[in-house]
């Protein structure tokens, strides 16, 4: 027999008001009916049905509705406390560094570190876990990582052995040498990891220091400002920073990252898009808000860039969509 929806979509409407009594009892009553489910045992399916909800109401409600809904009717029900049992969801919505994508989520999804430590997957918190890390949204994460290290791997070989120097911004734990053939293999000159968190600093010291990577402590701000500054570097990337910046901030940052390169760098930044599918799970159990761009709206970023030094600008998405990147060669001369 087949489960019920979500919520009753049907009554969600553009002009509702997530005060008004007939919707917000809809969406109780198909909580309800989900919690249900998830006690019983039917998690896998009730996290999908939960989470393709939430993205549907997410999409027909304005925002300001949206947030004062996942706010006052969502995480007020009794779901919350379930779904809060898994630990990738409630560090997210916790925040214990100040902010939700910290080093140690992408760790959970990267399954590193804190991950080793992930409930047994035969508990609800386990299923809930497992679903989350599996998410479309923590795919594309996962296939980022791999574009960030073939696009490392790239760099070196354009370049003589142990010649090519890289700059990571905001670097997190820098997971991506992991699956770089060059940083694996000691054939980067300088690669500098640079981020605001201490911690994350100290892990990537841990981890990578050995391989030559060095790290220094730094923020958006202290670039802008010319504090932290870089030269003659052939590949200067930021993966998931953008989406934390608004518009004058990521296209000054942009303009300082171009700035570090040498004649024949590259500069590559991504940013999540508005075609996540589970964007109303994030925004709402894990408090992961974003500022989304498509490709066409991140190449946009780049329209300060002095014309006569790009070689070439490309913006591409993964094939799901989710996650956009816009590389960009500096000119030769």
């Amino acid at each position: 027999m087949d489960q019920p929806t979500a919520f009753a979509l049907r009554e969600v409407g553009q002009n509702d008001a997530p005060s008004a009594p007939g919707l917000n009892d809809a969406i109780r009553s198909s909580l309800d009916l989900l919690r249900t489910r998830f006690l019983s045992g039917d998690v896998i399916a009730g996290m999908r049905d939960l989470s393709e909800a939430l993205g549907k109401v997410r999409r027909q409600l304005g925002q300001a509705a949206w947030r004062d809904m996942a706010a006052e009717t969502i995480l007020t029900h009794e779901i919350a406390d379930v779904i809060f049992q898994c630990p990738l969801t409630s560090r997210s919505k916790e925040k214990p560094r100040g902010y939700a994508g910290d080093a140690e989520l992408l760790d959970h999804i990267y399954g590193l570190g804190s991950a080793q430590r992930a409930p047994h997957p035969a508990t609800i918190s386990g299923q809930i876990y497992f679903y989350t890390v599996n998410s479309p949204a923590c795919k594309a994460v996962r296939r980022r990582r791999e574009i960030l290290a073939d696009e490392i791997d790239k760099a070196a070989a354009r370049t003589a052995p142990r010649e090519a120097n890289m700059l990571s911004i905001a670097c997190g734990h820098l997971r991506e040498a992991d699956l770089s053939a060059a940083v694996r293999g000691g054939s980067i000159g300088r690669f500098v990891a640079l981020d605001q968190d201490k911690d994350s600093l100290a892990e990537v010291e841990r981890s990578y220091g050995p391989l030559g990577v060095v790290t220094q402590e730094g923020t958006v701000r202290s670039i802008i400002a010319g504090k932290s500054a870089f030269a003659d570097m052939d590949f200067v990337y930021a993966a998931g920073l953008l989406d934390y910046l608004v518009e004058p901030v990521a296209m000054r940052l942009i303009e300082r990252m171009f700035g570090f390169l040498r004649p024949g760098g590259r500069l590559l930044v991504a940013n999540f898009t508005p075609a996540v599918p589970d964007l109303g799970y994030m925004e709402t159990f894990m408090d992961w808000r974003l500022i989304l761009r498509n490709a066409d709206e991140l190449g946009a970023l780049f329209d300060r860039l002095p014309f006569e030094q790009v070689a070439s600008l490309e913006t591409f998405e993964d094939d799901p969509g989710a996650i956009a990147y816009a590389t960009v060669f500096k000119t030769q001369r």
